[in-house]
């Protein structure tokens, strides 16, 4: 009896043993599975945060590289605008050249003025036939003789191409200019749309995370941020400033002249500097005799007038010369002989120029082409201060908390997709999280800014600041100033 007795007490404590040990494997269960589940909420915000954040990189980045091409493609558009530029000199230079050589000549090269009723050449030539009774011995020969069977045929092949090529230029001009800031108001347009949802920037924002949009702070802060950036740029109007100190396009174009055009005399020809033979030897002044020698110097330029409405051009010479005609005078003691000095002088020129004139120095016979003078362009705003970026652009983007599948809004089991949640749906798991009621937020900004590589950096010895005369605008992410910040998530 004793014994059974035993073995019924120990049967009890054995059951009782049991029984708590059920309750800690209950609690543990219970323990682990709401750690499960927090783990798998924690899993869940933070992918939706990652996927939100890169979203708003993304974006951000994408909004630099649009403005930093509208950058590049504006200063592609200035330096064909200043090529262009380049071009017309040239033609008016080489219009203005050719006129001058074939006047010299006096081979009849249209209505242009010369020095007197021959060429230049026959005119010197006649002053020391003069001297020399009509006969020179030897003929006189000049260098730039070359040029003269020529000069008929290389005037008449300038002056016809040269109006039809300066009006295609002048027409190049023009789209140029209005196409540079056509491209840069679109861009900006395509900014400001993303404010009311639309624009390339909430395609890409979308694509990224199709939950994500722009916060309400954040559509203020970056509809700021890209007036900023748009007044970063303005665009400047060239035509009738003299002088103006912001007009960068008149000092950038006079820079890029070839040596043709900015002062040719003697860039074509260097003998054309130097005194040249022209020499006539024998009987002079009736009884006497001597020589003559006559040396000319030659200068052209194509000039940019300082209201930057016309080129206009000049080519010129100056024949120079002199000798000496000893004539024996007959005196009670015998002929003595009495050297007398011969100076002769001719000049000839000849201009072109295309646009406007400021004067009216010049007839109508000199024109060439149509012009409308330099174009309105576009360039940085600041030409005081060396800006290598742009403003920076701010963006602000928030997910709702019901979009990601936690918990709280699972509706068909854990891991149903993204956003499955709907209003009026009935999850699967009804237990609350602590996102219900708030939004999800990431921030992101970036900015365009110069980067000339650095073995160009230096132009002539001197540092090269951003402008829109180098297209080397790219894009970069840049910390968001903790100012936003703050005032992001006070708002939020």
């Amino acid at each position: 009896m004793t014994i059974a007795c035993g073995k019924r007490r120990l049967r009890v404590m054995t059951s009782r043993q049991c029984g708590q040990t059920s309750v800690f494997v209950a609690v543990t269960i219970v323990i682990i599975l709401l750690a499960a589940l927090l783990l798998y909420n924690v899993g869940q915000l933070t992918t939706g945060k990652m996927r939100l954040q890169n979203a708003a990189d993304s974006t951000a980045y994408s909004g630099a590289v649009m403005v930093a091409r509208a950058y590049n493609f504006a200063a592609y558009s200035n330096r064909a605008m200043v090529a262009n530029q380049v071009a017309i000199a040239q033609i008016v230079g080489l219009t203005s050249w050719s006129r001058y050589y074939c006047t010299i000549y006096n081979q009849k090269c249209g209505n242009f003025p010369t020095s007197g009723s021959t060429g230049a050449y026959t005119e010197i030539t006649d002053e020391i036939k003069a001297y020399f009774n009509g006969e020179l011995t030897p003929e006189p020969q000049i260098v730039f003789d070359t040029y003269g069977p020529a000069s008929k045929a290389i005037y008449t092949a300038f002056n016809v191409a040269a109006g039809p090529l300066i009006d295609t230029l002048n027409i190049i001009e023009g789209a140029l200019s209005v196409a540079s800031k056509a491209y840069y108001d679109a861009t900006y347009l395509d900014l400001v749309a993303s404010l009311a949802g639309g624009g390339t920037l909430n395609t890409i924002l979308k694509a990224n995370d199709p939950n994500a949009s722009l916060s309400t702070f954040g559509g203020i802060t970056f509809g700021t941020d890209v007036a900023l950036s748009k007044k970063f740029i303005t665009s400047y109007t060239p035509l009738n400033n003299k002088n103006d100190p912001n007009n960068r396009f008149h000092n950038v174009v006079v820079q890029s002249l070839d040596p043709f055009s900015n002062g040719r005399s003697g860039a074509l020809d260097y003998t054309e500097t130097l005194p040249f033979p022209l020499v006539a030897a024998g009987s002079c002044l009736g009884d006497g005799d001597g020589f003559f020698l006559i040396g000319a110097i030659y200068q052209g330029s194509t000039t940019l007038a300082n209201n930057n409405a016309s080129w206009s051009a000049k080519d010129s010479a100056n024949f120079v010369g002199g000798g000496i005609c000893i004539i024996q005078v007959p005196t009670p003691v015998g002929d003595i002989p009495i050297p007398i000095p011969l100076i002769g002088y001719a000049n000839d020129s000849n201009q072109a120029y295309t646009g406007k004139l400021s004067s009216n120095s010049m007839s109508a016979t000199y024109k060439v082409g149509t012009y409308s003078g330099l174009r309105s362009y576009l360039d940085v705003s600041n030409l005081k201060k060396a800006d290598m970026a742009s403003p920076i652009l701010s963006l602000f983007v928030t997910q709702g908390a019901n979009t990601l599948d936690t918990t709280e809004y699972a509706t068909s089991a854990l891991g149903a997709p993204q956003g499955t949640a709907q209003q009026g749906s009935t999850p699967v798991l009804n237990l609350t999280d602590a996102e219900k009621g708030s939004q999800m937020g990431a921030s992101a900004s970036s900015a365009a800014y110069f980067a000339r590589p650095l073995q160009y950096w230096l132009l002539d010895g001197k540092g090269v600041y951003g402008s829109l005369f180098n297209p080397y605008w790219e894009a970069h992410l840049v910390p968001t100033p903790l100012a936003l910040q703050a005032a992001a998530a006070a708002v939020q």
